[in-house]
């Protein structure tokens, strides 16, 4: 329970340290619930604001859903700011524990085309739900990584297929199999 606090703690002077590096001295998080149209699928999203920055955490090691839900929000967000004439730079945060008593912080900047990023998502959404697809955000991590199964050793592939204590392996996914 000890190391979770100092853990909570860590997190905290992380996130106080963002507000004091705008000068702003200690912010609150304010909520925005906002809705997008975009191919025929209404999006709505609560967006977590740190000033002008979203800001999103979680007291654990990142994992590929934590990316993933990142940068969905980022477009998310872009789109919609763009779709009410606010072309503000944008940047998203999370923050998360590092392993060691260390903590990470994820950055997004605002990139060129967010609506297009976002329809390719959609797609690959729509053709999950018809279809099996392969996008799993652990995987990508680990390719993204520079870990791809021909450059690992035997053992390190079969720790990422297998299960362990702590994560489930790539071959506990029904529609990887």
């Amino acid at each position: 329970l000890l190391e979770w606090q100092e853990q909570a703690q860590n997190i905290s002077t992380l996130i106080n340290g963002l507000s004091d590096s705008q000068g702003s001295g200690n912010m609150q998080i304010r909520n925005e619930v906002i809705q997008l149209e975009l191919d025929d699928c209404i999006l709505e999203a609560e967006l977590p604001w740190y000033g002008e920055k979203l800001l999103f955490w979680r007291p654990a090691v990142p994992k590929g859903k934590d990316d993933v839900r990142l940068w969905i929000y980022h477009l998310i967000t872009q789109v919609y700011l763009e779709s009410v004439k606010d072309f503000r730079m944008l940047t998203t945060h999370g923050i998360f524990r590092g392993k060691r008593d260390s903590n990470i912080l994820l950055e997004f900047f605002s990139v060129e085309s967010p609506r297009q990023h976002l329809k390719t998502l959609l797609q690959y959404w729509k053709t999950g739900l018809q279809q099996s697809i392969l996008i799993n955000a652990s995987l990508g991590q680990e390719y993204y990584s520079g870990k791809t199964p021909a450059s690992m050793t035997e053992q390190e592939f079969l720790n990422l297929w297998y299960d362990n204590y702590n994560r489930s392996g790539l071959n506990s996914d029904p529609w990887q199999i």
